[in-house]
């Protein structure tokens, strides 16, 4: 009953955070959309005006429209010059057709009796009305024009100016413009409306989670913990104090409980019979499990990234000069800047994260992050530009390694899974609603909004990573290696022949068929079965859908049935498998449920990944430390998603688009099997890990 409770409770707390964006979405939209009128109407007032003032000089000439001559020739070089024009009429004051362009225009005298009569009635039409009202009063419209006056019929906008004297007009211009284009507008605004209120969903949705997990679940699991730890008899450790309604109040004085018994047992001879007291005499702050309060900040971090990707490569060909050769390479290398930089950025954040807290080590690569994406306000060249990319890059990469240590250490060891599959959603809803954030401020405000658009995320992900995530000492720090090791670590992890097979068999073919396949052979498919930019941006949507709603309900999966070896190989073969099939079955029909299919092998095996490295490589993690090896795991990994685009332009050069994704399909599948193989004939470990781990148990 408590836990029905609490679902009612947090489904009304969405309801009234979501549903203002859901209503003022659907009631605006009208409002947007007839706001798309004026433009149409401007025009059209343009040609009517032009032939208006034409048959006005030559009425004041000759006196009467019917006398005037070459009025269908006027007309006709006035539609030749206003593609949009589907036919202009000329009648007298009476309503008699004098001349006309088309010679036939059907149902001409039913469009220019019809009136424009929006209809609506009831509540639909006062909630409509009043959120008209409030924009009026923000957004004033211009005074409508006195003379003449338009409306739509079926799929024209009837245009009317008079000829002559307005208040005696000696006949009139009817004008009809073809709102063939207007639907496509209507359904980009469409689009764009939805993707914005994804987006508001997604940091609303997001919101919630975090409101959940500081004010409830937090000291609700300190608590459980504290209750399992005295029912035990361990008094070794205490709680941070935290959370409403008197929590934080119980944790504190169970703490002091704690702290008292430890005392008094220490004033009796430092024991007591069936009590396990902490060693040093002092309890040590338990670290809570707490990963899952990096998903805003991450979410509002690669969301920045992803808000500059429609826009990046237009804003430096537009600083290049003019004329001067070779652009496209210098707009590459300059964007290949932030890839280099961003793997630097991966190896220097590991190494921080072994030497000094890891939060610290986040809110520097945000900081780095932001200074150079806020630099490409003021660069003037493409070597500046490539500058700041490559400051951005480096400080995309101590984030992007920083972040999966800090999942590491504050998640719970049967819930690695569920911890990096946070990671994993982040990345991806950003890159479903940034692309398109993006684009719509670049469309309609300038690059330069894009640029503090992203500024402004990497701010928002500095203070929520700065007031949320948790401000512990470091864990203890491994080892120093031999000279020769710290100079060297990767040859050293390169010597466990498991990690071999992960990294070759799992890691870089799910990269090669991501960045590849999915990024670069799809589109060039979709277009080569009839489709556009816009069916291959549906199947993106429809990618990252996936991912989002399965990726989380997967990982838990994985966890509760310790599933992870056999998750990450049958993942990797199923999105190989997705993208070979449309070669082979020949349909377009056949990439929607493709698409899908390579979304949810990326979701079994992405997450999985993480735990399985963490799982093969106990002990290169107590020789260098997890964050070296995660750090070292992710440097191969981001070599693979180099690799992938290479590869596949290169198959293209000689393959049609759905043989190359069956060429990458069916090479990433004999990868993923071999590596599959191996793990089931030499075991997931050593023989003398395995009797170690067994005497540990016994």
């Amino acid at each position: 009953m408590t836990r029905l409770l609490a679902w009612l409770a947090a489904s009304v707390l969405a309801t009234a955070i979501l549903a203002p964006f859901l209503l003022f979405g659907v009631y605006t939209f009208g409002i947007y959309e007839r706001a798309l009128l004026p433009q149409y109407e401007e025009r059209a007032d343009v040609v009517a005006s032009g032939i208006e003032r034409r048959l006005s000089l030559g009425l004041r000439l000759f006196g009467e429209l019917s006398a005037l001559r070459d009025i269908d020739e006027i007309l006709a070089n006035a539609a030749d010059n206003s593609p949009q024009t589907a036919f202009l009429v000329v009648t007298d004051a009476a309503g008699q057709v004098i001349a006309q362009d088309p010679p036939v225009v059907a149902n001409f005298q039913q469009m220019i009796l019809v009136t424009d009569d929006s209809g609506g009635s009831g509540l639909n039409k006062l909630i409509e009305t009043r959120v008209e009202r409030a924009f009026d009063l923000i957004f004033p419209a211009p005074p409508e024009a006195e003379e003449g006056w338009s409306h739509i019929y079926e799929s024209y906008l009837i245009s009317r100016r008079p000829i002559g004297d307005a208040a005696d007009p000696a006949g009139y211009v009817y004008l009809g413009t073809d709102t063939t284009l207007l639907d496509s507008l209507r359904r980009d605004l469409s689009l764009n409306m939805l993707i914005v209120f994804a987006a508001a969903m997604l940091l609303g949705f997001e919101c919630l989670l975090l409101i959940a997990g500081v004010s409830l679940l937090r000291p609700l699991t300190a608590l459980r913990f504290l209750q399992q730890q005295l029912s035990d008899g361990d008094l070794r450790h205490t709680a941070r104090a935290s959370g409403p309604f008197g929590t934080a109040e119980l944790i504190r004085q169970t703490n002091r409980f704690i702290r008292n018994t430890i005392t008094r047992a220490a004033a009796q001879g430092g024991s007591i019979t069936g009590l396990s007291l902490p060693g040093s005499g002092h309890p040590t702050l338990w670290r809570a499990p707490v990963a899952h309060l990096i998903r805003l900040p991450l979410i509002l971090f690669f969301l920045s990234e992803a808000i500059l990707r429609p826009s990046l490569p237009l804003f430096l060909q537009g600083i290049l000069p003019v004329g001067q050769g070779g652009q496209d390479l210098q707009v590459g290398l300059a964007m290949a800047a932030f890839l280099l930089a961003s793997l630097i950025g991966i190896v220097v954040g590991a190494r921080f994260c072994n030497r000094a807290r890891v939060k610290r080590v986040i809110l520097l690569g945000v900081v780095v992050s932001a200074l150079g994406t806020f630099g490409h306000v003021i660069v003037a060249t493409v070597a500046e530009a490539a500058l700041f990319r490559g400051v951005a890059g480096l400080g995309y990469g101590i984030v992007y390694a920083a972040a999966q240590v800090y999942i590491v250490e504050h998640s719970d060891r049967r819930r690695r899974t569920t911890g990096f599959s946070l990671f994993f959603i982040a990345v991806v809803g950003a890159d479903i609603v940034g692309p398109a954030i993006g684009g719509i401020l670049a469309d309609r405000l300038g690059v330069d909004a894009a640029f503090y658009m992203a500024t402004t995320a990497l701010a928002l992900s500095f203070m929520t990573t700065l007031g949320i995530l948790p401000s512990e000492k470091p864990l203890p720090k491994p080892p120093r290696p031999s000279f020769r090791e710290s100079l060297h670590p990767t040859g050293a992890i390169l010597r466990n022949r498991r990690y071999i097979g992960l990294i070759f068999g799992m890691a870089i073919p799910a990269k090669l068929l991501l960045n590849g396949g999915l990024f670069l052979c799809l589109p060039l498919a979709v277009a080569s079965l009839g489709g556009g930019a816009a069916a291959a941006g549906q199947l993106f949507m429809i990618y990252g859908l996936v991912v989002l709603l399965s990726a989380s309900l997967i990982a838990r999966a994985i966890d509760r049935w310790n599933l992870v070896a056999p998750v990450v190989c049958i993942g990797t073969i199923m999105s190989a498998l997705a993208l070979a099939l449309p070669e082979l079955v020949g349909s377009s029909w056949a990439l929607v449920p493709c698409v899908a299919i390579f979304a949810f092998g990326q979701a079994l095996s992405v997450p999985s990944q993480m735990s399985f490295l963490l799982h093969l490589t106990p002990s290169e993690q107590t020789r260098f430390g997890a964050a070296t090896v995660i750090g070292q795991y992710r440097f191969m990994e981001r070599l693979g998603s180099l690799a992938g685009p290479i590869i596949g332009a290169a198959l293209l050069t000689i393959l049609t688009p759905t043989q190359s994704l069956l060429c990458l399909g069916l090479v990433a599948m004999l990868l993923a099997g071999l590596a599959s193989t191996y793990f089931l004939i030499v075991g997931e470990c050593d023989e003398e890990e395995a009797i170690d781990a067994l005497l540990v148990r016994t």
